[in-house]
């Protein structure tokens, strides 16, 4: 081996004469080389020396993807060149002339011109990883493609051969006997990879990393999540563009789309696009130049190579920090490789060598026009055996790396990562049966107690991610943690095992979680999610959808002697769900203003009648409608939005004479009722507004009759906390 330290601010350029000279001097080299060190840099300034008649031979740079190849086009026409001759599927001319200087090639279309190479030229395969791929064909069963015919030609060319990766392989390496170049670079940015493990789906997984980093970094930040499976990558772009994402999938169906094409062609994704979810056509060697990058994920893969080559596609951020995340299900085995499958790759290499030196043929004298028992027939049929043996090999190494432990290992081999392996979940989200849901309840309001009494120790537990699932750990820091002062924290030791409790995560935890973006205050979160029923705690979260929406793009104004319900002028531009909320709650105000009670059947009739279509309320986070309507239930969350209720219906003489079940309306705040002096306190700081109308025209003169108390979220919030909260508090 050959080292080459590059000291800071160094490029493998700087060593053009140095590494020319050991290509000379040996038929196949590795240059063993990170991203960043300038591998494609330095050759095309050799093949501008080679097009300025600086030196002999032809420079055949090699990519096994068209999207590789095309970078390489671009990297070149930066310094003011072209590529003489291209070769691919589609290349028109497939044959060399004299003045071709510089050749680029797939990998499948070098055949064309190998066998008119000579022992000046030099043969560049970049990404050489990739001769060791096989592809399915579409019975996933049986893979059949391998680059064999490549493989065997290059060892049989008269050219130079060089490979180029950053993740080189022992047994590839073996098969063309090369003589590596080991690049090392002085303060080389490391990539961070967290690995864990999750029973969620790889869409959850992909929300909770995009409600996270939308946290971090602004929309013009480009965040990237890697999947090996097209179906699961479109079904993820889906559901984040639902959400309101601006994303895009990018996979080997979408090479006709304006995406790739600028990957290609600029190496940028649009910076319109803040999550790019994509498959392996990133990590097989095309680069990213973007310079505004965020994080990454990689759902579902536990190839470190894969994972290796896809962290430093980031070519403006080689220090991404990129969570891993697999199956919690998958455990590895040892996968070890056996001294029969070692032995078997020396055979095969001794057979091939053999072959070379018996002299066979390379063509027959008969009529029979076939390459059948030829020096180059048997050469490919050996090269074919040692391909099919090293994807066995591969396939028992992953084996191995589904355990997060073997897998760290393995990234920690690579100069430029750095990993850690974090907390991985459990079943303590799973109930056991023989629980009872009575003592279930009592376990959880005790945890529940514990964790409104003291939030900012459990807060610290849980962004410290111990004995919590990374996911959750997240999005709990994002949406709650940052918000709270946890400096010079102290933790009780039954905080910590709380915590690490089969069912606080689960239960508690993640409904928490949920529920804080509608209440906004962690301790009130907490009891309400832990005190109330399913229908009542989503009555409650309803009611204060609608009053956070009213806080924030409405006013009550009065216009000739009338109480108006207008937007605020910060708000005039509203999107058209939000048009269709503000003119279901205007609808709402208007139809209980001049009322002492409100009958919700008669409102939810009077709001259905004001709507030739209800279709866009599917859009909200709550049901709202059915087929006949509005529901009544939902229709009262409009109405405790808007004015302080009692918390109990009355019956109430109606116009027509009947006696109905109907809302009422609180006339003032009464204070003096309450027993607890830390309930008062606390609606002491509570805001509260007052509106007044005579209730015979609406007009009023004077002073007014106070008959309705305007609401808000924290009026909400105290409604429905009982006296053990305060005594809690």
């Amino acid at each position: 081996m050959i080292e080459l330290q590059l000291t800071k601010g160094e490029y493998l350029s700087y060593y053009k004469a140095k590494v020319l000279d050991i290509i000379d001097s040996n038929k196949t080299i590795l240059i063993d080389s990170n991203p960043g060190t300038g591998k494609t840099s330095l050759f095309v300034e050799i093949g501008i020396d080679l097009k300025n008649n600086k030196r002999k031979g032809r420079l055949i740079f090699c990519a096994p993807f068209l999207i590789i190849q095309s970078q390489f086009e671009t990297d070149l026409k930066e310094k003011g060149y072209k590529i003489d001759l291209i070769l691919n599927s589609s290349s028109e001319r497939k044959t060399l002339l004299d003045t071709d200087k510089i050749i680029c090639s797939t990998y499948q279309s070098l055949k064309h011109i190998i066998n008119d190479l000579n022992e000046n030229d030099i043969i560049v395969l970049d990404e050489a990883h990739s001769l060791g791929y096989c592809y399915p064909s579409k019975n996933d069963s049986i893979n059949t493609g391998y680059f064999d015919a490549e493989v065997s030609l290059l060892l049989q060319s008269k050219s130079k051969v060089v490979l180029m990766t950053g993740t080189p392989d022992e047994y590839i390496n073996k098969l063309f006997k090369l003589t590596q170049i080991k690049v090392k670079k002085e303060n080389e940015k490391k990539a961070t990879v967290n690995i864990f493990n999750s029973k969620k789906s790889a869409v959850d997984l992909a929300i909770s990393f995009a409600e996270s980093v939308s946290i971090d970094f602004s929309k013009d930040y480009l965040n990237t999540i890697f999947i090996n499976s097209t179906k699961q990558c479109e079904e993820i772009n889906i559901k984040l563009q639902e959400l309101g994402y601006q994303s895009k999938a990018l996979t080997s169906h979408h090479k006709q789309e304006k995406t790739y094409k600028q990957l290609v062609k600029e190496m940028t994704i649009d910076e319109n696009i803040n999550f790019l979810i994509c498959t392996s056509v990133i990590s097989t060697g095309a680069n990213i130049k973007n310079k505004k990058i965020g994080r990454a994920l990689v759902l579902f893969e536990s190839n470190p190579k894969e994972i290796k080559q896809f962290s430093k596609r980031f070519r403006q951020k080689l220090d991404i920090n990129i969570d891993v995340v697999n199956k919690s299900s998958e455990k590895g085995n040892d996968g070890e490789i056996t001294t029969q499958l070692k032995s078997e790759f020396d055979t095969l290499t001794s057979l091939i060598e053999t072959v070379y030196m018996l002299g066979i043929p390379q063509n027959y004298t008969n009529s029979i026009l076939s390459d059948v028992g030829t020096q180059n027939d048997i050469i490919k049929q050996l090269v074919l055996r040692y391909l099919m043996q090293y994807s066995y090999l591969e396939k028992q190494r992953s084996k191995r790396y589904k355990s997060p432990v073997l897998l760290k290992e393995a990234l920690d081999s690579y100069s430029d990562i750095s990993t850690e392996l974090k907390t991985l979940d459990t079943n303590k989200d799973t109930l056991s049966d023989k629980i009872e849901k009575g003592k279930l309840e009592q376990i959880l309001e005790g945890y529940s107690n514990q964790f409104i009494q003291n939030h900012e120790q459990f807060s610290y537990e849980i962004i410290q991610g111990k004995g919590i699932d990374r996911y959750n750990s997240n999005i709990y820091n994002n949406k709650i943690g940052r918000y709270l002062n946890l400096k010079d924290i102290k933790i009780k030791p039954e905080v910590t095992k709380i915590i690490s409790s089969p069912y606080f995560e689960g239960k508690l935890l993640v409904p928490v979680i949920g529920n804080y973006e509608y209440i906004k205050s962690l301790p009130e979160t907490i009891y309400l999610t832990s005190r109330k029923s399913k229908r009542e705690l989503n009555k409650i979260l309803l009611t204060l959808y609608f009053s956070w929406f009213i806080d924030t793009h409405t006013e009550i104004k009065i216009l000739n002697y009338e109480y108006q319900f207008v937007y605020k002028l910060e708000s005039a531009i509203l999107n058209p769900l939000q048009k269709a909320i503000f003119k279901l709650l205007k609808n709402t105000f208007e139809f209980c203003l001049k009322k002492d009670n409100a009958v919700v059947s008669e409102l939810a009739l009077f709001l259905t009648n004001r709507f030739s279509s209800l279709e866009i309320f599917k859009e909200l986070p709550f049901e709202l409608t059915n087929k006949d309507g509005f529901i009544n239930e939902r229709v009262e969350c409009l109405v405790d939005a808007l004015f302080l209720t009692k918390s109990k219906k009355e019956k109430r003489i109606q116009s027509n004479g009947k006696n109905i079940s109907s809302v009422i309306f609180e006339k003032e705040l009464n204070k003096d009722d309450l027993v607890l002096p830390e309930r008062k306190k606390y609606l002491d700081l509570i805001t509260s507004k007052q509106i007044a109308m005579n209730k015979e025209g609406g007009a009023f003169w004077g002073v007014p009759e106070k008959n309705k108390i305007l609401s808000n979220p924290k009026l909400i919030i105290c409604k429905n906390l009982d006296d053990d909260f305060f005594t809690l508090c």
